[in-house]
């Protein structure tokens, strides 16, 4: 009885391993495009024509020199304004806007943003073994063909 216990022991000793599997980590990679697009385009920009109104109540005195008793300007809605001079009895009046066409380049940006990520699972590779270890493998079940065939006599002859 207590040989069988030992063999089995044995066999247990011989079966048992030693090494763990090792599990290897992902590796996870983020790529980040940014794409910028620039559109130009061409505009024309119509600024209308203005106009403003002055009105001069104007007296002249005994020597004859113009004098400006009221005055009253209108100025326009967009840009115009008017101006009026006396000087050396000589009324002017200014007031210019003429309709106005602009010439434009508008440049438009657009921004688009891109993620990609990978994820790269690293795959186990088994190296070949040496030609040692073939003989040690070899050799250990030689040997375990000799210890089973042995206990087996050993066992037969305790019986018989």
């Amino acid at each position: 009885m207590q040989i069988i216990r030992n063999t089995l022991m044995f066999f247990a000793l011989c079966f048992a391993s030693c090494k763990s599997v090792q599990y290897l980590p992902a590796e996870k990679t983020t790529e980040t495009i940014t794409e910028i697009k620039e559109v130009v385009r061409d505009t024309v920009i119509y600024i209308p024509a203005d106009e403003s109104t002055a009105q001069a109540l104007l007296e002249c005195d005994s020597a004859g020199k113009i004098l400006v008793k009221e005055m009253a300007i209108l100025e326009g809605k967009l840009h115009a304004k008017a101006k009026i001079i006396v000087k050396d009895n000589v009324v002017m009046a200014e007031c210019q806007c003429d309709s106005v066409n602009i010439y434009l380049q508008l440049r438009d940006r657009y921004q688009t943003t891109a993620i990609n990520t990978v994820e790269i699972v690293p795959q186990l590779i088994e190296k070949e073994l040496t030609w040692m270890q073939k003989a040690l493998i070899g050799l250990g079940a030689f040997y375990l063909v000799v210890i089973v065939i042995g206990t087996f006599l050993i066992i037969r002859k305790k019986i018989v």
